[in-house]
């Protein structure tokens, strides 16, 4: 199973579905958000998501405060470990590193399902820290595989 993660996927989408019946993507993605998801062959993952609106830094090399937190806000990443449990179509994210720090050392576990033959890959699932939503989406697409190299 783990072979079928492997490789770079794009995100298509994210979304909060809330109890009110409301959809909206996350905040700190928008609605058009960018990222990546990859999962290497010795089971390391990496997702990066941003916002695509973000506004540019008046001077690059020295961003004021607000637009350091601006910048924060609109970009989401960790990376670490990652464990395919089979039986309940369940994907762990373990964060080693991570933009915010509650994601060091926590467990993402993230049901998913592969469709249109295996080249979208969504993670759904009950919804537990953002106010007023009962669930959640994120749709990937694949832009890349990793094969083995011969020794």
């Amino acid at each position: 199973m783990r072979e079928r993660f492997l490789g770079a996927w794009e995100l298509v989408s994210t979304e909060y579905r809330y109890t009110d019946g409301t959809r909206r993507p996350y905040r700190d993605v928008g609605p058009h958000g960018k990222g990546y998801l990859i999962y290497a062959l010795d089971g390391r993952m990496c997702p990066q998501l941003m916002h695509p609106r973000r506004p540019a830094w008046k001077q690059a090399e020295h961003p004021t405060d607000a637009e350091k937190i601006s910048a924060f806000e609109a970009f989401f990443a960790y990376c670490g470990k990652s464990e395919v449990d089979e039986a309940k179509h369940v994907m762990t994210h373990l964060g080693d590193v991570a933009w915010r720090p509650g994601f060091v050392g926590s467990k993402q576990s993230r049901p998913y399902t592969f469709s249109d033959s295996r080249e979208l890959l969504t993670f759904s699932g009950k919804e537990t820290e953002e106010p007023g939503a009962e669930s959640y989406s994120i749709i990937w697409k694949r832009v890349g595989s990793v094969t083995r190299l011969s020794p």
